[in-house]
């Protein structure tokens, strides 16, 4: 059986559109954003499940057969448990820019490969909040990972900000999280995203911290809220490079040009249905290359 795959990325980059090809195949079993906060609560999946033919519209995604995180209900053949009561929600906001995940969630990330494996299947890891802990990741003998990146001036236009404020918000409470990157973020504010962090570690409930961070975020200014995207753009992307990662975008495997050649016979699945995502393919080439210039993040708020 040929090795699980880990695709990282960031927010609205295609990721999903790129993580449906996966799941049409029969060869693997996705794992969608492994790092979600909701996976934690079987209660969540249950209710995320309900509604998610209306998620996938609001959110542009192709439609998604069952819920999102129905793999997370599945039991852990060496633990007896489920996969979501072996998760470790410090992945969603507390480590994502830290150095690498608890050693929990390494061990929850095991258990996700077993699974697959005793399902017959590969694992199809489609991260979207693996941040710079994904350098603490270690890849098993022929696994396989790489990086997708949209040019942010577009993924900010997706966030569709402040109408949608999910992204942000979320954004603010994995860097107010992490003292590593909330130092270079000095230009938002000093005291609030040092004072959020330490208010995250001791409220450690869904339903609390979600309340928190939208306080916190009720009058983050346009400015703020494109400089936030753009240092986790650029702090992100840096640390794929470090790992030497393939840096790839949906608009190129769509096009099958530059790093997206031929990457549904590299990866053994159709990619016919992706459709190159709204921007400037020159930003995305510069973002691809590392001359892009993500601190501008001009323009509308919508798509």
């Amino acid at each position: 059986m040929s090795a699980h795959i880990f695709a990282h990325s960031m927010w609205r980059t295609g990721s999903t559109a790129l993580a449906h090809c996966f799941l049409q195949s029969d060869a693997y079993m996705v794992f969608y954003e492994p790092f979600h906060e909701y996976i934690g609560s079987e209660k969540a999946i249950l209710h995320l499940r309900a509604k998610s033919a209306a998620t996938a519209r609001n959110l542009r995604h192709p439609r998604w057969e069952g819920g999102y995180f129905d793999n997370y209900l599945l039991k852990d053949p060496e633990t007896g448990q489920t996969l979501s009561a072996l998760f470790d929600r410090s992945a969603s906001e507390q480590t994502v820019y830290a150095d690498a995940p608890s050693d929990r969630t390494l061990a929850y990330l095991d258990a996700c490969r077993r699974v697959a494996e005793h399902h017959g299947k590969r694992a199809f890891f489609g991260f979207c909040r693996s941040g710079t802990q994904m350098r603490g990741i270690p890849l098993r003998p022929g696994e396989r990972a790489f990086y997708l990146v949209r040019d942010p001036q577009s993924q900010w236009r997706s966030y569709g900000w402040p109408a949608n404020r999910y992204f942000v918000n979320k954004s603010y409470a994995q860097v107010a999280a992490s003292p590593n990157i909330s130092a270079a973020l000095g230009q938002i504010e000093t005291i609030r995203p040092r004072l959020c962090g330490r208010l995250l570690r001791r409220l450690p409930t869904l339903a609390t911290n979600d309340r928190l961070i939208n306080f916190a975020c009720r009058n983050l200014s346009a400015t703020d809220a494109r400089l936030l995207l753009a240092a986790t753009h650029a702090t992100t992307l840096q640390a794929a490079r470090e790992i030497g990662l393939e840096i790839l975008s949906v608009t190129d495997i769509a096009t099958g040009s530059n790093a997206g050649r031929d990457f549904g016979a590299r990866f053994e699945v159709n990619t016919q249905t992706l459709q190159p995502l709204p921007g400037s393919q020159d930003q995305e080439s510069n973002a691809l290359s590392g001359s892009g210039t993500p601190g501008h993040c001009a323009g509308s708020h919508r798509n």
